[in-house]
């Protein structure tokens, strides 16, 4: 017995999968209102945050509410920031999905991983793709987490 849903459906259960919905979204595949202002094409903003002029931006991408985007930080295609997320300068997100209340310090660089809620990802870090931090971990200074590893 089978069922043809209408709209967009995925199984999210997989980090490829989780991912694959996030830029779904921001490639605007699938009809969900998003909060905030699109302040160049494809770059979401929401209220309260705050994005510093020198802060590359290439979208499609969202930043949540009252989160802060330092100078010299660098955010790519397919990258979510969750609400209250504060980007240290020289940052680097590409293809990351971070959740709400997450701090990512000076000279970070995530790839591809998901980085849960209440995390904080201290200077020079390095999150490969395929990562997954869970929520209220920590992530010292010049760590490396190798591809595909779950924290």
């Amino acid at each position: 017995y089978g069922y043809i849903a209408e709209g967009y459906w995925e199984d999210v259960g997989t980090h490829e999968s989780y991912v694959k919905a996030q830029a779904d979204v921001l490639e605007r595949k699938v009809d969900v209102e998003l909060d905030g202002f699109e302040i160049s094409p494809g770059v979401w903003v929401a209220e309260g945050a705050e994005v510093h002029p020198d802060a590359v931006l290439r979208g499609p991408l969202y930043i949540g509410d009252y989160a802060k985007v330092e100078a010299d930080v660098e955010i790519r295609e397919h990258t979510v920031v969750g609400s209250n997320v504060v980007v240290k300068t020289g940052a680097f997100l590409h293809k990351a999905v971070v959740h709400d209340n997450v701090y990512i310090g000076q000279h970070s660089n995530l790839r591809g991983c998901v980085v849960g809620k209440n995390t904080d990802i201290m200077r020079a870090a390095r999150i490969e793709d395929g990562a997954v931090i869970g929520d209220e971990c920590l992530v010292g200074e010049e760590s490396i987490i190798q591809g595909n590893v779950r924290v």
